[in-house]
């Protein structure tokens, strides 16, 4: 691990063509003690949570 946090970044296009940017809280990296696939596993449940929840309000 690098120490440095995983922040999940939305991103949508309104109908007149601006950008908006939703920087998340970091995402949660787990423990030193849980191994790369159960870390990496981890991170994604995390993030397609998030997807969904933000899908919902920006569709």
């Amino acid at each position: 691990m690098t120490g440095s946090s995983d922040i999940p970044v939305f991103g949508s296009v309104a109908w007149d063509g601006h950008v908006a940017l939703k920087f998340g809280e970091p995402l949660d990296a787990g423990g030193d003690t849980m191994c790369h696939k159960e870390r990496v596993r981890s991170l994604v449940d995390q993030y397609v949570v998030l997807f969904h929840e933000m899908w919902a309000k920006i569709p």
